[in-house]
């Protein structure tokens, strides 16, 4: 291409779990626009911007794994840094609708589920510029 526009590039380092994330990942859209009722009985929308919300699991990940690359991550970027999430970048038949790029919220801890068995919860929150 002769020209590229790039609204925001990102570069860092990918982390890719040893073991896929559990069949529970979730995308949805939220629309916090606002309907009100006059008194007549009439909806007077105020519409917001919608967003995506996703959430998944990890929850056959070893100590080191999530110490080394979970547990960095939400120090490096707590919930007010942005993350790139990409749930399979191999999988190309939806790519651009399953990236998301946001923040982390309702940071859940670290769980040692079972023997040498850990686990993580994640909820990544849509920026929306």
């Amino acid at each position: 291409a002769d020209y590229i526009d790039i609204g925001r590039l990102y570069l860092a380092q990918a982390w890719q779990p040893a073991v896929n994330i559990d069949y529970d990942v979730s995308m949805q859209w939220v629309d916090p626009s606002l309907t009100a009722k006059t008194t007549g009985g009439k909806n007077v929308p105020t519409e917001r911007p919608k967003y995506r919300i996703s959430e998944f699991s990890l929850s056959f990940a070893t100590e080191s794994e999530l110490f080394d690359n979970a547990f960095e991550i939400e120090r490096l970027r707590g919930s007010t840094k942005d993350v790139l999430f990409i749930t399979d970048p191999t999988a190309t038949n939806h790519l651009q609708r399953r990236t998301l790029y946001g923040t982390m919220v309702d940071l859940q801890p670290i769980i040692n589920s079972d023997f040498q068995i850990y686990q993580k919860r994640f909820r990544i929150e849509e920026i929306i510029k």
